[in-house]
């Protein structure tokens, strides 16, 4: 059989301190028989958009390997039985990805900072032929939702005879 290029990224729980996700993580590594680690990136503590199994938070982990397609599901059974793996992806890669998986915010906007300045741009002299008048976009709209009418339908002359009959007696109920 053929080794083939898997990624494991998952979301492990965050009562672990920075030691025990390291610890944690390489426990997991172990646990790979038969499997060529290429690339595997430390646990970091990251914030959840919405509560996974009632936590906010979690520790990120990434390993690029290669397996066996059988080692690879094996790997993945064991993840599920994991309680401490709050969640994981495997995805089958073609080629390795050369920048990191996780980029903290900070350094982010360091590298957001570098990028020219629209005022910047305006005061450089285009080299391209100017820019002409836009024309009037066609917009198409929508058109509204109006809120559905329920419909009730009386089919049977039975049930008209009974609401009839209900009305006769509340009109005597209501008479005396």
């Amino acid at each position: 059989m053929t080794q083939k290029l898997y990624e494991l990224t998952s979301l492990v729980t965050p009562d672990f301190s920075e030691v025990e996700a390291q610890e944690f993580a390489k426990k997991l590594e172990e646990g790979f028989e038969d499997c060529k680690i290429i690339k595997s990136e430390s646990p970091k503590k990251t914030g959840l958009c919405y509560p996974i199994r009632k936590q906010t938070a979690a520790f990120l982990t990434s390993v690029i390997f290669e397996a066996e397609a059988s080692t690879a599901e094996k790997i993945k059974k064991d993840l599920e039985k994991n309680e401490k793996v709050l969640r994981f992806l495997l995805i089958h890669r073609k080629s390795i990805q050369e920048t990191p998986i996780y980029v903290p915010k900070e350094k982010l906007a360091e590298a957001t900072s570098e990028l020219t300045k629209p005022e910047e741009m305006a005061a450089e002299p285009s080299q391209t032929e100017p820019i002409k008048p836009a024309t009037a976009a066609i917009v198409e709209k929508k058109p509204e939702k109006k809120p559905r009418k329920k419909k009730i339908e009386i089919e049977s002359e039975e049930i008209k005879d009974d609401l009839q009959q209900i009305g006769e007696d509340l009109d005597k109920i209501l008479d005396q």
